[in-house]
């Protein structure tokens, strides 16, 4: 949860919100379900 919520004061940030909306318009797939999977693992990673 705690992680959400760094997220949250990132994205509060216009410049970074740009850079990860750029980044993730990139990611691309056949289908609606493969681009939302493609999203979530590089907006949810581990790390």
């Amino acid at each position: 949860m705690e992680n959400f919520s760094h997220l949250d004061r990132q994205l509060a940030d216009a410049g970074r919100r740009q850079r990860m909306i750029s980044k993730l318009s990139l990611v691309g797939g056949q289908t609606i379900r493969k681009t939302c999977w493609r999203i979530c693992s590089k907006v949810f990673a581990p790390s």
